[in-house]
């Protein structure tokens, strides 16, 4: 996964994640590993709660941040990989003869 997702800066303050042009679609590839929406993943990604002692509220990421997230992400993936032995070849393989 680390890579394959990039990230465009809106406005210096905040980023999205660049649609893939060709036809693998890292954005789905991820959210059918993971078993969870695309929107659910680029909005994790781009944006972090933060809580104060009053309130929380949802901020935007940089680019810098989103890119620390990602990494961050695929690290976690990687160590769920191993732990369980399995191999992305045998999860994407599995995902896509269901």
């Amino acid at each position: 996964m680390k890579g394959n997702l990039t990230f465009i800066d809106v406005d210096g303050e905040q980023c999205s994640i660049k649609q893939s042009t060709d036809e693998n679609n890292h954005l789905e590839w991820i959210s059918k590993l993971l078993e969870c929406e695309q929107s659910d993943i680029s909005l994790t990604l781009t944006s972090r709660v933060v809580a104060t002692r009053n309130e929380i509220f949802q901020a935007r990421q940089n680019i810098t941040r989103a890119y620390y997230g990602r990494d961050a992400l695929s690290k976690v993936c990687d160590m769920y990989l191993k732990k369980r032995e399995k191999s992305i070849f045998q999860l994407g393989f599995y995902l896509f003869i269901r």
